[in-house]
């Protein structure tokens, strides 16, 4: 199996700051989600936000969001960013974030 030949996508080549190269897969749409979904049982520490990039709301090509989508999508982006943070206080602010009953997923 290789990711370049399984999804559509594109997969860009740029140098670190310490000079390696480093790549970058883009993938949207119905190919993120089948990738997302392919790849979650193998997932440990990300786990979490794939299961949050699962549930962000998908309005039709070419449609407009409606408030209450634009709101939840809002609330998962805030949760997502919570997850990604680092640094010790990051177990404390989970808690925090999994009290709020909009914001609590899982």
């Amino acid at each position: 199996m290789s990711i370049g030949e399984d999804y559509t996508g594109s997969i860009t080549e740029r140098r670190r700051k310490n000079r390696r190269i480093a790549y970058q897969l883009t993938i949207v749409g119905h190919e993120a989600v089948r990738l997302i979904r392919d790849t979650l049982p193998f997932l440990r520490v990300k786990k979490e936000q794939a299961h949050l990039a699962l549930t962000l709301p998908r309005a039709s090509p070419g449609r407009i969001m409606s408030p209450e989508m634009q709101k939840s999508q809002t609330a998962i982006y805030e949760k997502m960013r919570v997850l990604n943070r680092k640094g010790p206080r990051v177990a404390q602010l989970n808690m925090h974030l999994s009290e709020d009953p909009q914001l609590r997923l899982f």
